[in-house]
């Protein structure tokens, strides 16, 4: 619900999960099968909203790329050991998106 209301359910999820006791090994999973679910019922809501023309799958798949590099990129430099550091990038990271969001910036 709260997605649809603001577009955000992303972060405050995140941050939700990032609030728990629970070690960053754990919360990094957690984030990522939420996330991909959330992918999952977005292109099929889009999809069954009529939105899956051609050229936006073609986008899609282009744009897939550097994201399947970056999370490579992050999976090889996640050390579960380093928690506290994963914590302080995760909550700096969605700060920034929180910030760079505001209409004040427009």
């Amino acid at each position: 619900m709260l997605g649809g209301m603001t577009g955000l359910s992303g972060p405050v999820v995140i941050v939700f999960y990032l609030a728990n006791a629970r070690s960053a090994a754990a919360v990094r999973a957690n984030i990522i099968l939420f996330l991909a679910l959330l992918d999952a019922v977005l292109i099929v809501s889009l999809t069954l909203g009529g939105h899956g023309r051609l050229e936006t799958v073609a986008l899609a798949l282009v744009l897939s790329l550097p994201y399947l590099g970056a999370t490579l990129l992050g999976q090889a430099l996640f050390d579960p050991a380093r928690g506290r550091l994963y914590r302080a990038a995760a909550y700096t990271v969605i700060s920034l998106a929180v910030l760079s969001g505001l209409p004040i910036l427009d």
